[in-house]
């Protein structure tokens, strides 16, 4: 895992969180690209000029930060107790779902 991890530039955290998704054996490559995807925009917090590309660059970063979401909050309603983050969760997937959908929408009507 490190020599595959040194290949990117993370912090120590961002360490740590792929390799507890690695221990309890339930990585998937939409919850990797998030967290590299999240630790790239937490850090930088700019998708470049303001150029031909910009809104490529931002539905590329979105879209698995969005699928994110939807991993977090498929745990959240399987775990949770509390009805009121249950319903919370409920909305995130079908609110984050339609943006996913209307972003790739975009991404294939604008740059395929």
């Amino acid at each position: 895992m490190t020599h595959h991890l040194s290949l990117y530039q993370v912090s120590p955290e961002m360490k740590q969180c792929i390799q507890n998704c690695l221990d309890c054996h339930s990585i998937c490559l939409n919850t990797v690209t998030y967290c590299l995807q999240h630790e790239s925009m937490m850090m930088s917090q700019d998708l470049g000029a303001a150029d031909d590309k910009f809104d490529l660059r931002f539905l590329d970063a979105m879209i698995p930060h969005h699928e994110g979401a939807l991993v977090m909050a498929k745990d959240a309603i399987s775990k949770s107790t509390r009805p009121e983050v249950k319903q919370l969760n409920q909305n995130i997937l079908t609110s984050q779902q339609a943006e996913i959908t209307q972003m790739q929408q975009w991404r294939k009507a604008w740059y395929n």
